[in-house]
């Protein structure tokens, strides 16, 4: 069965900064948090060590 007193514990720690950080913890899944970290590597990195590593990963290796 489900147990409710990990959730009724979580609830009970409420305050500003806990419920920002489970926030920001919840915003991490999202599609455009992924794109923007894609990006900030990409372009943060090297290109084409990302290119190589995005190809290679994905088993696309002998595109290069």
């Amino acid at each position: 069965m489900f147990q409710t007193e990990p959730i009724i514990y979580l609830q009970s720690l409420g305050n500003e900064w806990f419920t920002f950080l489970m926030i920001l913890i919840t915003m991490m899944g999202s599609s455009s948090f992924l794109i923007a970290i894609t990006i900030i590597t990409t372009f943060g990195v090297d290109f084409k060590k990302v290119l190589f590593c995005t190809s290679y990963c994905s088993g696309q290796a002998w595109l290069l």
